[in-house]
């Protein structure tokens, strides 16, 4: 199942850190299933990090959470703690 990061957190491609951060912030505050908000954390801590996020922008979720391995680059898998509490925080 591919993930739109930025749909989950209603943002736009071109949204700022401050954008990223306010969204994520409304929709936790909303948040009541646990499931839901793991992924809103997932997808904060991957749009908020400059890298990560130009990762998912060129390769997807499947490069954030396998890696990328290519002739030119390599770059290691990434998964989320799930600790939404340091995530915000």
């Amino acid at each position: 199942m591919d993930i739109n990061y930025y749909s989950l957190l209603n943002l736009k491609r071109h949204c700022t850190k401050d954008d990223i951060h306010r969204a994520f912030g409304k929709l936790v505050n909303n948040q009541i299933q646990n499931c839901c908000l793991v992924m809103l954390c997932e997808a904060y801590e991957v749009l908020s990090d400059q890298f990560r996020r130009a990762i998912y922008d060129e390769y997807g979720v499947e490069g954030i959470k396998k890696g990328v391995n290519t002739n030119e680059l390599y770059i290691d898998p990434w998964t989320y703690h799930c600790d939404v509490k340091s995530t915000y925080l």
